[in-house]
């Protein structure tokens, strides 16, 4: 008998499909929508969509595709192609190793829709746009400021000492948007910083591992919260883009390229009142670090929760030493991103905060002379 020799198997072509990791599904108003919130935003699209979109959990070669839809592997290409483009298949030359999971595969689509889909919201300052945000908002009447119980009985509190060092502090911080054409000077921006953001101390938690304590608080003490300056006008500092390194006090250039007066007014959603502010300190989250420890998506929660212990001691250290702060939800993560060099996805943008002079013979600048905040 002759010997049989048998043929290799041929290799599988690519490219090789996937359905993205990072994908929801819901009802919105009657349309069925899914939304790849990771990388695009939601489309409408025919619920049956979803039994394909099943197969595809793990990686798929066009033809493996083909042969299930019934298609051709043109038409399949096209398909498949088309999905991608808009972010709801992954699509690659050759089958990758799996990466590491991220904090986005850790909590899921129930914080990881929340984030991406609120991000970069466009912001208008135009006082058109704010006549008919006011418009919408008195159509009908607002809450109540204040809850009350009629009926019960309530119980004074003895009041405490007004005059203490930071019950002073406390009834002197407010939100400024106007600003003195005196630079802030390094030194007064560093007792700032270190207040804020320094480490007090290293701690060895054994098994998690060498924490840093701060003078806010972080779950499990990993402190996923980051501070980056970008400084259009301080005394002993060249205008630019810095990292602040916690532990050694010191920051870190990263780009001289002058920040402008338009430049902050772009970052910070066209509010053109913070466009004379000396810096902004922008406060990032390495979700990882977090999601290391806390595997379910309310940790995502307590990712916010710390920006707020920042920020708000931000605020009160510049206002100890007569500095003008601020602090808005209303920025653009992309162009704040991108001049960091942050990723927008395992770190981004959570908070911005901001300093500068006060104005002479001001106590309080809520709105820049002349603007009434309603158009």
């Amino acid at each position: 008998m002759g010997s049989h020799r048998q043929r290799p198997e041929r290799p599988v072509r690519g490219p090789f499909y996937r359905r993205h990791r990072h994908l929801a599904a819901y009802w919105h108003e009657g349309t069925f929508v899914l939304h790849p919130y990771a990388t695009g935003p939601a489309l409408a699209a025919n619920p049956l969509l979803v039994s394909v979109l099943h197969d595809l959990s793990a990686w798929t070669s066009a033809e493996g595709c083909a042969e299930r839809l019934g298609f051709s592997r043109r038409a399949t290409l096209r398909f498949l192609n088309r999905l991608a483009a808009c972010g709801i298949l992954e699509r690659s030359a050759v089958i990758p190793a799996d990466a590491l999971p991220s904090a986005w595969d850790v909590w899921g689509p129930a914080a990881g829709l929340l984030h991406f889909s609120t991000r970069n919201r466009e912001f208008s300052g135009d006082r058109a746009a704010t006549r008919e945000f006011v418009r919408h908002a008195l159509a009908s009447p607002p809450p109540a400021s204040l809850k009350s119980y009629s009926g019960r009985p309530t119980i004074d509190l003895p009041r405490s000492p007004a005059n203490s060092a930071f019950s002073k502090i406390l009834a002197a911080r407010r939100t400024w948007r106007q600003f003195g054409a005196r630079p802030v000077t390094i030194g007064a921006l560093s007792s700032v910083l270190r207040s804020t953001f320094a480490v007090q101390r290293w701690v060895d938690l054994q098994t998690l591992g060498r924490v840093m304590l701060r003078s806010s608080p972080s779950g499990g003490a990993r402190h996923p919260i980051e501070a980056y300056l970008v400084v259009r006008k301080v005394s002993g500092l060249a205008s630019g883009t810095y990292h602040y390194n916690p532990d050694r006090g010191g920051l870190v250039r990263l780009r001289t390229r002058p920040v402008t007066e338009r430049t902050l007014i772009r970052m910070l959603g066209g509010q053109a009142w913070y466009g004379k502010a000396s810096a902004l300190v922008v406060l990032t989250a390495v979700f990882a670090r977090t999601a290391w420890v806390y595997r379910s998506a309310r940790a995502y929660r307590a990712v916010l929760l710390e920006a707020g212990h920042f920020c708000q001691t931000f605020c009160l250290a510049a206002t100890e030493i007569r500095l003008a702060p601020f602090c808005t939800g209303a920025f653009s993560e992309a162009a704040i991103e991108s001049a960091l060099g942050v990723d927008g996805v395992e770190e981004s943008v959570v908070y911005v905060a901001g300093v500068g002079t006060r104005p002479r013979h001001v106590t309080w600048a809520p709105l820049p002379a002349g603007e009434s905040g309603l158009g």
